[in-house]
């Protein structure tokens, strides 16, 4: 599936009402003397958008076939073979969407030429996927490029995306970086949980009690040890 580029568009031919048994290779005998032709494309209704190309991938396309009548865009390669196209309305020949020398074939036939052309071609196959992995590349390689120079560039309404490229990168998925990970949040949940201790007004008074009941317990514990040790006369200061 494609699109016409603005280019395309001034030397395309649109053909209505084409029945569904015209293929490309008809449309490309009936224009034939006009110009040469570098594309053919159908669509199942009047719209630029998923027209679907003759000159497809012949393994990696897998498009379903446009089922009823259809829409034709001819691309021709320069101007003088869309304004000969234009121009057959008023010619007196007879337009032919076959060869006289073609012949349809049935039967047997039909069925060999089928199997035939079911059998995949290795050679043909490897070019159609280094192609198809090229294109994909590229295409890779121009997102990444865009989103590389527009990292940290707001918008026009000031927001700033995010992109697969920008920020820090990933660490690897193993079982120390696990670890360090869950060591990490185990420190920042417990200094959190420090951080909200005496939050309110009355915690902190109580704090404060607490601390000084402490205190005063100390003390008395440390003078009755003082005064055992007088008792036993193992007091000695000096």
């Amino acid at each position: 599936k494609q699109t016409l580029e603005s280019k395309q568009l001034a030397n395309t031919l649109l053909v209505l009402n084409v029945p569904p048994f015209v293929d490309q290779l008809s449309i490309r005998h009936l224009f034939r003397n006009c110009g040469k032709i570098s594309d053919v494309m159908f669509n199942s209704k009047i719209s630029l958008n998923n027209i679907r190309s003759t000159n497809k991938s012949h393994y990696l396309d897998k498009s379903e076939d446009i089922n009823g009548y259809k829409v034709c865009f001819v691309v021709f390669t320069g101007p003088t073979g869309l304004q000969k196209a234009l121009n057959l309305s008023k010619a007196s020949d007879v337009l032919t969407l076959k060869p006289d020398s073609d012949q349809h074939m049935t039967g047997l036939k039909a069925m060999k030429q089928r199997y035939n052309e079911s059998i995949v071609d290795s050679n043909e196959l490897q070019e159609e996927i280094n192609e198809f992995m090229a294109k994909h590349d590229k295409q890779v390689e121009e997102e990444r490029l865009k989103a590389k120079q527009m990292d940290g560039i707001p918008d026009a309404d000031g927001w700033i995306k995010v992109n697969r490229h920008s920020g820090k990168r990933h660490l690897p998925n193993n079982y120390s970086n696990d670890q360090k990970i869950i060591e990490k949040q185990n420190k920042l949940r417990k200094k959190s949980s420090n951080d909200l201790l005496d939050f309110y007004s009355f915690q902190q008074k109580e704090s404060k009690i607490n601390y000084l009941m402490n205190l005063r317990t100390r003390f008395e514990d440390d003078k009755k040890r003082i005064a055992l040790m007088k008792s036993q006369r193992k007091f000695r200061p000096f």
